[in-house]
């Protein structure tokens, strides 16, 4: 329980934080997310997830939102595509919520922090804000 409560905060934190870099930036904006099914919203009706709660909080922002994020994804799926992704949309925002699977499958941490670290490294030269949670 004390997880989640921790993840449902940071997610909201990273919400809040989203906001605050448009707050008086009129330049159209990306946001790329990659998580797990925490972001791909399932078990929840349409509109209730976190991904879709900051869609509409951005919606007059002029924002484009793409959710890459897929259920029971890891790191190791992450740091596959995060490049493919990135290539193709040319975000200007990175968040990475990724990690639970792993801890989940009993995944060695070594192996999630290689992974998550790689996929840091791919938004750095492509200028990305990038905001992650674990």
């Amino acid at each position: 329980m004390k997880k989640f409560l921790f993840k449902s905060l940071s997610i909201i934190l990273i919400g809040f934080l989203t906001l605050s870099v448009f707050a008086n930036d009129k330049k159209s904006k990306k946001i790329l997310i990659m998580g797990d099914s925490i972001s791909a919203g399932y078990g929840l009706r349409n509109g209730l997830g976190w991904v879709d709660l900051m869609s509409l909080r951005l919606k007059n922002q002029n924002t484009q939102i793409i959710n890459a994020s897929i259920s029971g994804e890891t790191t190791a799926g992450g740091r596959q595509r995060v490049n493919p992704l990135i290539q193709q949309i040319t975000p200007d925002i990175l968040i990475i919520e990724l990690g639970a699977n792993d801890g989940l499958r009993g995944f060695p941490i070594e192996m999630t922090k290689g992974n998550l670290d790689h996929m840091i490294k791919s938004a750095k030269p492509n200028k990305l804000k990038f905001y992650y949670l674990v």
